[in-house]
């Protein structure tokens, strides 16, 4: 994960209650270039009073406590979360707009959802390995706003932010009831 995008989340944590519960949907820890940047799965450690912290990811690897697709995973046995994160994954599916529903269902009501993705000029990148080359079948597309607003209408309120990093579009969105 890029700092702007960390430093998005820190800024949200910081702002917030202690979390209690934390699900992060496309947890996985990618790693490229020589090892030298680490992207996705490293805001677990912001979440320092979070009696239960899980990550859900399509692939196995490091950060994955589960292995599901976050379009249709749901938690067995049912539990419902304070807070929901989904950082640099909504790029690499077609499935957006159930990512966005999967979270809003396992929010307990006034649960927070913090998103991160690549937004409007971002270069493409692989969820595979985090290069510049995407593998076969491999979907990628930016994010823009006119794309994540319809899926966070299900939120009783949600704030999108393009300005603070320019290549990229941050939000909170809130499930009030």
């Amino acid at each position: 994960m890029h700092a702007g995008a960390y430093k998005f989340v820190e800024w949200a944590v910081n702002r917030l209650p202690v979390r209690n519960s934390v699900c992060e949907l496309g947890s996985r820890t990618v790693i490229w270039d020589n090892h030298a940047f680490a992207h996705n799965g490293l805001v677990r450690p912001l979440f320092k009073g979070a009696e239960r912290y899980i990550g859900v990811d399509i692939r196995e690897g490091a950060n994955v406590d589960v292995i599901g697709n976050a379009a249709d995973w749901r938690p067995d046995p049912p539990e419902l979360f304070d807070t929901v994160v989904c950082c640099e994954t909504l790029e690499h599916t077609n499935e957006g707009e159930e990512i966005c529903k999967t979270a809003y269902d396992i929010l307990a009501p006034g649960g927070i959802f913090l998103v991160t993705a690549a937004g409007p000029g971002r270069n493409t990148h692989s969820c595979v390995d985090g290069g510049p080359v995407l593998y076969p079948g491999e979907y990628y597309n930016n994010v823009y706003p006119e794309m994540l607003t319809p899926w966070l209408e299900i939120f009783e309120f949600f704030m999108i932010d393009i300005l603070t990093t320019p290549t990229d579009i941050y939000a909170l969105a809130v499930k009030r009831r």
